[in-house]
This record gives structure tokens, sequence and C-alpha cells, in this order.
């Protein structure tokens, strides 16, 4: 599996032509943060000392470990193919940091103080692990399906196992950051070649990242055509027009939706509210 490009879901696309070392920019800064944030996850890639936007040494070098990794031509050059595929991975990071945050209990004891989910593990990440292990059953009938309850039980644990068996991770029913980016890169992998029969139906399915306020494409117009629907309705909703852009209005329409439905009051869309907007709009349309 691979990362495919992402489409106009992602708010930074593809400047147009390489990038490389002497080259400077904002494009070239956004990508030193990004593969700085990236290291934190990923400790063979170099620190880059300056994001000053200037491509320099570190820069190279980072690129090029970066490239290593994930499979790419490691000729230091930010092309496009090597564009996307940080920009997924640094959503992938940046995900998984956010859910931490708001889930500050759920750490280990290890040496580090590695984040991560296991046995005992509660709450709304653990049900979006749960999600996303339940999608890709559907492709692939060795990952086991579980209810989505938000409890890390023995089920869940044997599904992170068979999950980690099936993808070459360490089989420790343990879910870190090689785990957790894994599945995101199993998901979004599927939901991009999903068979002709169920494209139909794509728009319905959790794009496979949050939406929050400030995202842009089209899966956040599909997200407002669902909420415009939902409030034609339910008055407890606002209306929100499906411009593609997330900001204070679609932010007020989900809160509406969460605070409907008994779901905690984010403003963002994670697997669990998009589910519930889903079941909803298939109500009411």
């Amino acid at each position: 599996m691979i990362f495919n490009a992402p489409t106009s879901d992602s708010v930074e696309t593809y400047p147009g032509s390489p990038m490389c070392k002497g080259d400077r920019g904002v494009n070239i800064k956004k990508v030193q943060m990004q593969l700085n944030k990236i290291a934190e996850h990923y400790p063979a890639i170099p620190r880059i000392t300056a994001e000053s936007g200037k491509y320099d040494s570190d820069t190279e070098a980072a690129v090029r470990k970066f490239q290593q990794i994930f499979n790419l031509k490691d000729d230091g050059t930010i092309n496009k193919a090597t564009w996307y595929k940080i920009k997924s991975i640094y959503n992938a990071v940046k995900k998984f940091s956010n859910l931490y945050s708001k889930s500050p209990g759920l750490r280990n004891n290890s040496r580090q103080g590695m984040i991560v989910f296991r046995f005992g593990s509660i709450g709304e990440p653990v049900k979006i692990l749960q999600f996303c292990f339940n999608f890709i059953n559907r492709f692939n009938p060795n990952i086991p399906n579980l209810a989505a309850d938000g409890y890390y039980g023995h089920l869940t644990e044997h599904t992170v196992k068979a999950f980690q068996r099936e993808y070459g991770l360490k089989e420790n029913g343990i879910v870190g950051p090689d785990t957790w980016l894994m599945m995101n890169k199993v998901y979004r992998s599927m939901l991009d070649s999903m068979p002709d029969d169920y494209k139909r139906y794509s728009p319905q399915y959790y794009p496979g990242y949050f939406l929050t306020e400030g995202l842009q494409g089209d899966a956040v117009r599909n997200l407002q055509t669902f909420l415009h629907t939902i409030a034609e309705s339910d008055d407890r909703i606002p209306p929100v027009e499906a411009d593609g852009v997330f900001g204070k209005q679609t932010r007020d329409a989900v809160i509406a939706i969460q605070k409907s439905e008994n779901l905690g009051q984010t403003g963002e869309v994670g697997p669990m509210t998009w589910n519930c907007i889903i079941r909803l709009y298939n109500e009411y349309r």
C-alpha cells in the first residue's frame, strides 16, 4: 500500500516545480517545519537546524532520509511525489498528536514517554482506531471486525495484533506511532482504490483525516452538503452553504450536531461525528 497524492481536500498543493539545494521560499520553510515534526516520530530523519526557508545541507539530508524511508527516489529534491508524501505523513503525525492532546491520560510509562493506546485505554481515540479497523475489514477479512465502543479490550488487542501481523509491524497489540501511521496509510489507500461499485457511495465514506476549521476542498464541500440537508429538517442545526471552506458557519453546525447527539462538542469532524452526520443525512434526504 502507498499514499496517493492528496486531492483538492489538501490546502497545500504542489507548487509546480521541484525544489532543491540553494532554493528559497515559503514552501521550503513549510516543508522544513513538517519534516522536523515527522522526525519526532521517525528519529532516523535528521533535524533541520534552521527552518529558514533556505534549502540548505540540513534540509537536503532530511529530504534524502525521508525519501529512503518511504521508498522514494533519494535524490534530495522535493519533486511532486516527495511533496505529497511529506504532506500525507505530516498530516498523519499531526492527527496522532491532536488525538493525544485531547486524551492526556493515554501514555505508557516507557523511558521516552512514547504515546500509545493499549489494553485498558478508553475514549474517543480508541473509537477512532476501532472505526478504521472495521473499514479495513471490509476489504481485508484477515483484520477482525469489532464494536466501536471506545474500550481497548481483548478483542481490540486481538485486532491490533492481526493488523500488525498482516502489515509487517511488531506484533505487540499496542498502537504507537508506527501502527497508527500504517493504519492511516492502509485506510487512505483502500479509500482511494475502492471498486467501482463502491465509488458511487464514496462521498459518504470518512475521508481518513479530521476536518477542522480552515480546511478546504471536496471533503469539506461534501460535509457541508450533508449538513445543509440535515439543517432543512432540524431547526437546531444552523444552515450551511456548501462552498468547500470549513469556516465558522460549518463549525457551528458541527457543534450543534455534536450537542444534539451527545458527542464531544469540539467543532471538528472525526469518524464518529462523520458517521453520525451521514446517518442523519440518509434519514432526512
